[in-house]
């Protein structure tokens, strides 16, 4: 949802913004008020949404999620970070979730820097956020069956980092036809990081509990893509002949390629240890036996 979200966000805007740049005033005053009433419509969401939330379902997710009782046998973030294998997922997922979310934020400047409209921009957020929803689903399904956790967390920073590498391939061509395949592609790539990562992490991870797990690779991926937006933001500056604005595009996307290939890498050191699949499988096994017997 969190690639979705991104996604939206480069079409969102654009019903209600003026982007017309002979009236950079009026544009500035527009997209403050946008993200005001923006701003008081999801904190009213979000309020609702926490006044019907439940803290503990009935019935445990898993056979493992029931069967852990206490903090001393689940552990906390010690355990977590003195886990090899889940720093190694960790460290795949941050790297591709900063560069996702740095994309979504600073694609909109990088293609404005090549000729490409606002409207060009729109369309792309359209396809990274449709096509990452289709890739997540089949991601999801793929690796539900095959229970291939390394491989799809492999496959998915490769994927990105090809991706990326084809849409810095095409800016220069000015083809729109080729930025929205692209944009396509990097959606399909992309986003599929939060289906094959968070479960990773918390197989390799148990009998940590999920929300720890998964809590962890959130706030430290929102630390590295915050880091990275703050870096292209220092990147882009206006004012500057049409030749350097198109090499800060270049430099963030250099930026977003390295981060990839080193989510590849560690993803490689990643090993399929599948502790809460075996905890279910020796559970489901036991209850077996005794219904037998």
């Amino acid at each position: 949802m969190g690639g979705i979200g991104g996604g939206a966000g480069f079409a969102l805007y654009i019903p209600f913004v003026n982007t017309d740049e002979k009236n950079p005033e009026v544009s500035k005053n527009e997209f403050l008020n946008f993200t005001f009433w923006i701003a008081v419509i999801f904190t009213a969401i979000y309020v609702v949404a926490l006044l019907i939330y439940r803290e503990k379902p009935p019935i445990p997710p898993t056979l493992s999620a029931g069967k852990v009782k206490n903090s001393e046998e689940t552990g906390g973030l010690g355990d977590l970070f003195s886990n090899t294998n889940y720093l190694c997922v960790l460290s795949a997922f941050s790297f591709i979730y900063g560069s996702m979310t740095t994309f979504a934020q600073e694609a909109g400047l990088m293609v404005a820097r090549f000729g490409y409209s606002a409207g060009n921009t729109m369309i792309v957020g359209l396809l990274f956020s449709g096509c990452g929803l289709v890739g997540s689903f089949a991601t999801a399904i793929a690796i539900g069956k095959t229970r291939k956790y390394r491989a799809g967390l492999f496959t998915v920073c490769m994927g990105s980092l090809l991706a990326c590498l084809a849409m810095t391939s095409i800016l220069e061509t000015e083809s729109v036809g080729l930025l929205y395949l692209c944009g396509a592609l990097m959606g399909v790539c992309v986003i599929p990081i939060l289906a094959s990562g968070i479960d990773f992490a918390c197989e390799v991870s148990y009998p940590v509990p999920e929300s720890i797990a998964s809590g962890a690779m959130y706030a430290i991926s929102q630390i590295v893509a915050t880091i990275m937006i703050l870096v292209s933001a220092l990147v882009f500056t206006d004012n500057k002949p049409k030749y350097q604005m198109r090499w800060q595009s270049i430099i963030v996307a250099t930026m977003l390629l390295a981060a990839m290939a080193l989510g590849a890498l560690s993803a490689v050191f990643a090993k399929e240890d599948l502790r809460k699949s075996k905890c279910d499988s020796q559970s489901t096994l036991k209850d077996s036996q005794q219904s037998f017997h």
